[in-house]
């Protein structure tokens, strides 16, 4: 066998294409485990299940707009103590709306890609 049919058998006879997968297209499994959950709640009463979102890799997002103000004031108490409970923190986004999130997760400081006062949360 000769240099010129030993090259032709092993690069061009012996590759085999992959098959591809028939599959939709899924979401990549996110690499640092961390979950984003966003609750909007218009009763007291939905405050216990709330409290449960909080765990090690997730960060909750509380929206308090649908909620009337005295409703919104107890639950925003009554979630900041199960988060200082947890070693979680609250802190105010936007009008009505607080990130809620382990003081273990990570942080990300500083930068030109920061936001106004120079800090992401993740």
């Amino acid at each position: 066998m000769g240099l010129a049919e030993k090259i032709r058998g092993n690069a061009y006879y012996d590759y085999e294409e992959e098959q591809r997968s028939s599959r939709a297209a899924e979401p990549a499994a996110n690499p640092d485990g961390f979950q984003v959950v966003l609750v909007k709640p218009s009763q007291f009463e939905e405050g216990a299940r709330i409290a449960d979102q909080f765990t090690g890799s997730r960060v909750v997002v509380l929206n308090l707009d649908g909620a009337a103000r005295d409703v919104a004031r107890r639950l925003l108490d009554f979630l900041s103590g199960a988060a200082y409970a947890r070693r979680f923190e609250v802190e105010q986004v936007a009008n009505s709306t607080y990130l809620i999130r382990s003081l273990d997760s990570v942080r990300y400081e500083g930068g030109e890609t920061g936001s106004a006062d120079g800090d992401y949360w993740f």
